[in-house]
């Protein structure tokens, strides 16, 4: 399902990749830390 606006790129500049539709940025004033996550695999940043 589809939650985002975009696929990762503003004007021309590639910040990440994903799916059309699954993109968000944040401002970080609006990042709170929540409780930590249950998911067994870790998450990989590709640069």
């Amino acid at each position: 399902m589809a939650v985002g606006k975009h696929n990762g790129t503003v004007q021309g500049r590639v910040y990440f990749r994903c799916p059309p539709g699954h993109g968000v940025f944040v401002k970080p004033s609006r990042l709170n830390r929540g409780p930590p996550s249950m998911d067994t695999e870790p998450q990989t940043l590709i640069r």
